[in-house]
């Protein structure tokens, strides 16, 4: 069930939901380190100009927003979004920018701060060419303590044979070489990243030369696989990538398809991301934009966007995998309708789950603390 809060606790300063983030602000990430919860922004002013902020939340209160760079030139996107991650050794975030003067010339940059975001280094970016065409939806993801996984969408070679998805280590100084995980994607479904038991994972829309667009897997030393072959062929990208993670050997990742009675999907690996069961499926109305946190080894958590009557909502699901298999669904709040209503997300933090999403009250983001 959701935490149930007071009027009181509602407008307490120290409250999850009294976040520093104003107005307006869009395209929310979480991620956690240690005991904190952290969350980044987009705020996007009239002229097309940005700046991409981020606050800590130590369990009381939120800490004051600090500006992670501020430029005319950002890519402002629905569904393609900065993404914050926080190590041991340093903190880092990457970007779209523009690149070009096409609406989609546009890459990717990342930045580092090593004195807990209060200065950040000059942006570099991430993918070594600089041609003018479409890198983004970045992932970052922990590869360890002190280095920092990230996997993108790559069109380089787009006129020719298709999106790429890529994949670069970086360190605390020193930045890996690129490496090409699937040499063929759908153009423009977001990734996701994490680091299982048997090396990080990637998961994306793929896209044959049949037109298929179907879920895959995809490793520094593993093949691409679809996670299951349902079959969606469509000539387009859907927008409307999956959603993975890890937790000791159990992986799991949820996924939008149109194929079926049944618009989304859930599938359990117990063996560390080599293999999966068969997926469960269910919502029939869903628009997608999954996310996903695994509450332990056996159980899931849900996030989307769903369409009830002549509301836009979002969701949130509980599954449990073993014993006996269970689902409990709920609807949490509706949501601006259309892409307004962003990629809401969803994370585990200390016991409980957090989800951020665009709220059509607020007009800016919403933070909700939930029980399992």
């Amino acid at each position: 069930m959701i935490l149930l809060f007071s009027s009181l606790f509602m407008f307490y300063s120290g409250g999850i939901e009294a976040h520093p983030a104003a107005a307006g602000a869009a395209g929310a990430s979480l991620t956690v380190h240690g005991d904190h919860l952290y969350m980044s922004w987009v705020e996007a002013r009239s002229d097309k100009s940005g700046a991409l902020k981020f606050a800590r939340f130590d369990g009381d209160r939120w800490s004051e927003a600090r500006t992670i760079v501020d430029r005319d030139d950002l890519f402002i996107y629905w569904a393609d979004f900065p993404k914050l991650l926080v190590l041991d050794n340093f903190m880092i975030t990457a970007w779209p920018q523009m690149l070009g003067g096409g609406i989609y010339d546009y890459g990717l940059r990342f930045s580092r701060s090593y004195d807990a975001g209060k200065t950040w280094s000059e942006g570099v970016w991430l993918h070594e060419d600089l041609t003018n065409n479409e890198y983004g939806f970045v992932t970052l993801a922990a590869v360890g303590s002190d280095k920092a996984g990230a996997v993108w969408l790559d069109g380089r070679v787009r006129e020719r044979s298709g999106m790429q998805l890529r994949y670069r280590q970086i360190g605390s100084k020193a930045v890996g070489p690129e490496q090409v995980w699937d040499s063929r994607t759908c153009e423009c479904c977001s990734t996701d990243l994490a680091l299982t038991e048997t090396g990080m994972l990637a998961a994306y829309r793929d896209r044959s030369d049949g037109e298929i667009r179907d879920i895959a897997l995809a490793g520094p030393n593993r093949k691409p696989a679809l996670v299951a072959e349902d079959g969606w062929k469509i000539h387009g990208c859907p927008v409307n990538g999956p959603a993975l993670d890890s937790l000791g050997k159990t992986v799991a990742v949820a996924w939008f398809t149109a194929v079926g009675d049944h618009r989304l999907a859930l599938a359990f690996s117990t063996d560390g991301g080599k293999s999966f069961g068969e997926p469960l499926r269910f919502s029939k109305g869903a628009v997608g934009r999954v996310d996903l946190a695994l509450i332990d080894e056996k159980q899931a958590a849900v996030s989307w966007v769903d369409v009830q009557g002549d509301d836009q909502v979002i969701m949130l699901g509980r599954f449990t995998m073993s014993p006996t298999p269970s689902r409990r669904i709920e609807r949490l709040d509706p949501v601006p309708k259309g892409r307004a209503s962003g990629v809401p997300r969803l994370i585990r933090w200390r016991k409980t789950l957090v989800a951020a999403y665009q709220n059509p009250k607020e007009k800016g983001i919403r933070v909700v603390q939930l029980d399992y």
